[in-house]
């Protein structure tokens, strides 16, 4: 318990001063290899994922639990949006030439 009070106050202030630690901004990046049967050095078989330390992934989590209270994204938003997919964007996108193709 006062492990997370500690963590609160020191989130709290953290957003109030605007000030993080410089630990903070570091991250491990592992290349993930989508394919094994696939070339192992190609570019496109290799998936990078970023590995942020503990406090900080807390952080942001609760950062971003935050910010999605009070704001709202535009209905034609479509990129870090809950719920929403590359495919939704493709299918709007591909509909939308369709539409203007068959009106020339």
């Amino acid at each position: 318990m006062f492990f997370t009070n500690l963590l609160i106050a020191f989130f709290k202030k953290s957003i109030q001063h605007g000030i993080l630690p410089e630990e903070f901004n570091y991250s491990i990046i592992k290349p993930l290899i989508k394919d094994v049967k696939k070339n192992h050095t190609g570019q496109n078989n290799i998936r990078p994922i970023s590995v942020s330390g503990t406090l900080c992934t807390i952080f942001e989590k609760l950062l971003l639990h935050e910010v999605n209270k009070i704001h709202t994204d535009n209905k034609k938003q479509f990129g870090f949006k809950k719920n929403s997919r590359c495919q939704h964007s493709m299918f709007v996108l591909n509909e939308a030439l369709n539409s203007n193709k068959r009106k020339n």
